[in-house]
């Protein structure tokens, strides 16, 4: 699995520059404490991207010829979403905490647990709804399946701007974290569910 990982890595720092922009652009605007989760939604969307790129390159054909079971290439492309969802969700919570000490801003463990939720929840979608299709009618397809992401993003958008400029209403803070919890969990069983469909589908999939 490590070439698996140390390939995605190099496409990463192959499209170093673009990423680094989106990457500072993104984050500044999770700090500023308006829209959440911008980074760990743009990694997760990264993820669909990679495995579009490796089908096209050839590279899944490629991995037929290494000593390296089909489960593991589909496990690989969920770790690696996971991982850098968690890391960028961690910078973020940083950023944030950083920013509310600067400029005075009130935060508190509610909102930064619905941060979270948020965030990785943005993460998890992206990998759980479009590699399976990525998998089953090729990744020129796949984008169809934004029809289902774009409605969470927008809630979980709306319900973190709520949160924000109600922060001063305990009762709606607690009610709205919970809401985010509701949709993380959704989103975690979503995309364990979606990672055992891949394995079905990839273990079956013609080259």
């Amino acid at each position: 699995m490590k070439a698996l990982f140390l390939h995605d890595l190099y496409y990463i720092r192959s499209n170093s520059a673009v990423m680094s922009f989106l990457l500072i652009i993104l984050m500044l605007a999770d700090a500023s404490g308006g829209i959440w989760g911008l980074t760990a939604m743009w990694f997760g969307m990264f993820s669909y991207t990679i495995y579009a790129s490796s089908e096209r390159q050839g590279w899944l054909k490629y991995c037929d010829t290494l000593p390296i079971e089909r489960q593991e290439v589909v496990a690989e492309k969920y770790l690696f979403s996971l991982a850098g969802g968690a890391v960028l969700t961690a910078i973020g919570v940083i950023l944030r905490i950083a920013a509310a000490l600067i400029f005075g801003r009130e935060t508190d463990i509610l909102i930064i647990a619905a941060y979270i939720c948020g965030s990785l929840s943005l993460t998890l979608i992206y990998p759980a709804i479009l590699l399976p299709l990525s998998i089953k009618f090729g990744s020129h397809l796949a984008w169809l399946g934004t029809v289902v992401i774009i409605p969470l993003m927008m809630a979980e958008v709306l319900l973190s701007t709520f949160l924000t400029v109600s922060s001063d209403q305990p009762i709606f803070r607690s009610k709205i974290v919970l809401v985010m919890f509701i949709i993380f969990a959704v989103c975690a069983a979503l995309f364990a569910g979606s990672y055992f469909l891949s394995v079905v589908l990839y273990k079956r999939k013609e080259m």
